[in-house]
């Protein structure tokens, strides 16, 4: 099992802990947190140890990745995540002639990105939303603002522009 899929069955069972009754659900969430801090404490000592180097291509691999923000480890910052992700997804959305671009990540963790493009409304979301989320899993919120564009042909506004 990835380490994305153990992060989403801990966030399941979580959701399923709220409806126990309110002092098995605090002894869990305390538990949870003893023993997030517990790994969150080992794995910062590790990544201390490492040479920066390899402390660098570890921090590469997405499943490594995953538990680094799991934990707020991730060497490296919500807003560059964001716009790495955004500078690897753009040529594939030009190619279909969309441009995507990052309007803000607030101090909150909340991204908001914009896509235009002259597609179908969602056409490009889930995969901005699925990029973005593979890159900032800790972001608070991931937010796609889409603008529709429609192409106007040069021959009708050239008629419609003679007197």
């Amino acid at each position: 099992m990835s380490v994305r899929a153990h992060i989403s069955a801990i966030a399941q069972a979580l959701e399923r802990l709220d409806s126990a009754p309110p002092a098995e659900r605090e002894r869990t969430r305390q538990l949870m947190h003893e023993l997030l801090e517990a790994h969150r404490a080992g794995i910062a000592r590790l990544l201390d140890a490492l040479d920066p180097d390899v402390a660098q291509r570890v921090c590469a691999d997405d499943e490594i990745a995953a538990m680094l923000m799991l934990h707020g480890l991730h060497r490296v910052d919500l807003r560059t995540r964001v716009d790495e992700a955004i500078g690897k997804l753009a040529p594939r959305l030009a190619a279909q002639h969309a441009r995507v671009e990052l309007i803000a990540v607030s101090d909150d963790g909340r991204v908001r990105v914009r896509v235009e493009h002259a597609r179908k409304r969602g056409t490009f979301t889930g995969e901005i939303e699925e990029a973005l989320t593979t890159a900032a899993a800790d972001a608070a919120a991931i937010e796609v603002e889409e603008v529709i564009s429609v192409p106007v042909k040069l021959d009708r506004l050239h008629r419609e522009a003679r007197p």
